[in-house]
């Protein structure tokens, strides 16, 4: 009985203690507890906390960043809130959008701590924090010239511009790219300058992809592109103006004016209506034969010059015609001068023997710095290409001086290795008196690249006129030239050009000896023609004094001229 008793009694505590720990999970867990106690159940007895919420600082990064301004925040967070302050200063709440939250903060030039905070319902918190720095001065990346939808460059610190991905340039009227591989954007063909300048030489615009390997060389990628507004039935892809292949390009859609394809790299790409190959049914005539067809078009200029202030703007209309019998397609497209000109309508349609006159809108932009920027405007008509010069100078708004540059006719074609010449005026604009100017001469080729320059501080009152020259490298290549002077004082400049033009020292050669020639065959000329006068003079003489003798016969027989008598001989005694 009393060992009964016992088992009882230590069932009866196995029992209680049961009870009060499933009570105790409930309680802890909130489950409501429910069902029939049954022999032989298995129990795994567990007890859990309230936990923590996560938190990752995806941006702001432990590294350098090259802008202050629009800086921007990416956490992970499971937390219901998130928060964060700079450098232990006020806080700011961030709003959550499926567990990332995003914001962004300015700042000021130098070491910084960002902290993060997040918390969850139960109250528990947790922060991180990242040291960075802000450093102006360690890279700047122009690339306003592509709208919101591009990569924004600036929202990522300096280690990272050397290993990013899925780049994206897009201009919301003509096209966009997409990289497909890593890129170093600051590796260009000069990482020591401390800047990459993708506005100036990556080109989205009408029906074209543009850009230029030789400046942008870690941007020789493989990239999907995208051409809008195209006016095609049925577009092929070309590569600097021929057909790419298809090694090279792959068409993905075209649908509705938009053309989709990949590029293996990178050059010049473009479209254009792919050629229908009629029937030898079709080409052959009737009745005896059939009209030429003929496509051209002429175009009103050969070149532009067009001097603007920093600011300022200046319209240029150009006329095109079609000179053919057939309507021709006609596209106008810039090159490197694209962040300074704005055409009005760069696609259009020109039936037989129509024109139509485009605007060329001019500007510089506060930010430019005064130089002389030469490009060109490429002027396509289907098959047919036509190129305008253009030479653009950029001056300082209330430029102190105006500068004037001529050079002789003479000096206008020039070998390399020798000198090219220029009379240089300068004219003060404002009453300022005697004051320090800055000159500088420089030979720019159409690539806007320097060969040759110098610079000299003159002291200049009212005016100054002075000839200086400089001297051509030998390995100057045959083109035009432009030789720019400029003039800047009190950080005002006012500037001038004249273009010349670079040629072989045979062609010279030949033009000297051809020049020679003529001076030769011109002194045989007069030589020859002064002997033939003077025979012609001498034989009329003669001719008048054998007419004389003749003359004086006729009088001695007629017995006008008696004869003269001889003197009678004396007679000897």
């Amino acid at each position: 009985m009393k060992k009964r008793s016992i088992v009882y009694f230590i069932l009866l505590l196995l029992l209680i203690l049961i009870t009060s720990v499933i009570g105790i999970k409930a309680q802890i867990t909130g489950e409501s507890v429910t069902g029939e106690a049954t022999q032989n159940v298995g129990l795994n007895i567990s007890i859990q906390g309230a936990t923590a919420p996560t938190l990752t600082i995806e941006k702001i990064r432990n590294e350098t960043y090259f802008n202050n301004n629009s800086l921007k925040i990416k956490i992970i967070s499971t937390g219901t809130s998130v928060w964060y302050n700079l450098d232990n200063t006020g806080n700011t709440s961030l709003t959550e959008n499926n567990n990332e939250f995003e914001g962004y903060f300015n700042t000021s030039i130098g070491s910084h701590i960002f902290y993060a905070f997040a918390n969850n319902s139960n109250g528990t918190t947790i922060a991180k924090n990242v040291t960075f720095i802000i450093d102006l001065s360690k890279y700047n990346v122009s690339y306003e010239e592509f709208t919101w939808q591009s990569t924004k460059f600036n929202e990522y610190s300096y280690e990272e511009m050397q290993n990013l991905t899925n780049i994206t340039l897009y201009n919301a009227n003509y096209g966009k790219i997409n990289f497909n591989e890593i890129i170093n954007v600051t590796d260009d063909s000069n990482p020591y300058d401390n800047q990459s300048n993708i506005n100036d030489y990556i080109n989205i615009s009408s029906n074209r992809i543009e850009i230029n390997s030789d400046i942008l060389p870690n941007f020789n990628k493989s990239a999907t592109l995208t051409l809008y507004n195209l006016a095609f039935t049925n577009p092929r892809i070309l590569i600097d103006n021929v057909v790419c292949s298809s090694s090279i390009c792959a068409q993905n859609s075209y649908s509705g004016g938009t053309l989709n394809f990949n590029v293996t790299h990178f050059t010049a790409y473009s479209s254009e209506e792919t050629p229908v190959v009629s029937s030898p049914e079709s080409q052959s005539s009737t009745g005896g034969g059939g009209s030429n067809k003929e496509k051209a078009f002429a175009i009103d200029k050969e070149n532009i010059k067009v001097s603007i202030k920093k600011g300022e703007t200046e319209n240029v209309k150009i006329t095109v015609k079609n000179t053919g019998n057939q309507n021709l397609n006609i596209n106008l497209e810039p090159f490197n001068i694209n962040n300074l000109i704005k055409i009005n309508e760069s696609n259009f349609i020109l039936k037989e023997k129509e024109s139509k006159t485009i605007n060329l809108e001019f500007y510089a932009k506060e930010s430019i710095k005064p130089s002389i920027f030469l490009g060109y405007i490429k002027i396509s008509g289907d098959s047919m290409i036509k190129e305008i010069p253009v030479t653009i100078e950029v001056e300082s708004p209330d430029a102190l001086f105006d500068i004037i540059i001529s050079i002789s006719k003479s000096s206008l074609r020039v070998a390399p290795g020798n000198e090219i010449e220029a009379n240089i005026k300068v004219y003060e604009l404002k009453n300022i008196g005697r004051v320090d100017t800055e000159l500088k001469y420089s030979i720019i080729n159409n690539k806007s690249e320097v060969i040759a320059s110098s610079k000299e501080t003159i002291a200049i009152e009212n005016q100054a006129d002075f000839i200086r020259s400089l001297h051509i490298p030998d390995s100057a290549k045959e083109g035009n030239y432009v030789f720019y002077a400029t003039a800047t004082y009190n950080e005002k400049t006012a500037s001038s050009s004249q273009s010349f033009e670079i040629v072989e020292s045979k062609t010279i050669k030949e033009k000297n000896q051809v020049n020679y020639v003529i001076l030769i065959t011109l002194f045989i000329i007069l030589i020859t023609l002064f002997i033939i006068v003077y025979e012609i003079r001498k034989i009329k003489k003669h001719i008048g004094l054998h007419h004389v003798k003749i003359d004086a016969q006729i009088l001695k027989k007629e017995g006008y001229i008696k004869p003269k008598e001889k003197p009678e001989k004396k007679m000897e005694k």
